[in-house]
């Protein structure tokens, strides 16, 4: 599917979902949900990942903290392209873009892009043990977009960024029922491109 637009709707219970990408949408183009509400529980997207077949998504808006609630995990192969939403570059359409893994509650390690001065920083300070819990480095966009691949496995954690230019290795200690994970851009908004595989270790 591709060039869908949900605007301006109220979904009330009982309602498990507003927008739902399932397993029967291998690929999606162009989606965008602008100014919705809901009443009641549920997930305002939801994307239905199986375990034994890939998902590709392509141009979901993130405007603020969005968790896509079928995209979570502890063993994991993600890759985020983080895209402007409107500019011809990341730099100069949001102040920050927040990836949050291992997430529950609190309880997160977080990946953080600041367009100025292009610094990435590795924030495990959420649930830290070791004195160093942050580490940052620089990264250039390629093309105006930033490409960032997460490999989770359990307690390890690999960052690679615009297909191998750079890259990190860390140990995280949140649970191991901290499985959330969850998009976020602070001062503007970017188009993101999410493409998870599970891991059969």
């Amino acid at each position: 599917i591709s060039n869908i637009l949900v605007e301006d709707c109220l979904f009330q219970a009982p309602t498990h979902n507003c927008l739902t990408l399932g397993s029967e949408c291998p690929e999606a183009h162009g989606v965008v949900m602008r100014n919705c509400r809901m009443e009641g529980p549920g997930a305002m997207l939801y994307l239905k990942m199986r375990t034994d077949t890939p998902q590709h998504y392509e141009d979901v808006l993130v405007e603020s903290e969005t968790i896509l609630s079928g995209v979570k995990g502890r063993l994991i192969d993600m890759t985020v392209t983080i895209k402007p939403a409107s500019k011809a570059s990341v730099v100069d359409s949001f102040r920050y873009f927040r990836l949050k893994v291992a997430k529950s509650g609190e309880c997160f390690t977080m990946i953080r892009y600041k367009t100025a001065n292009s610094p990435l920083r590795v924030d495990r300070s959420g649930f830290a043990y070791d004195i160093v819990h942050m580490r940052d480095f620089h990264v250039k966009p390629k093309d105006g977009c930033l490409k960032l691949r997460v490999v989770m496995d359990t307690n390890a954690l690999e960052v690679f960024v615009n297909d191998g230019e750079q890259a990190a290795s860390f140990m995280i200690y949140t649970p191991l029922t901290a499985d959330s994970i969850s998009f976020e851009t602070v001062e503007g908004s970017a188009l993101v491109d999410v493409e998870k595989y599970e891991l059969n270790l």
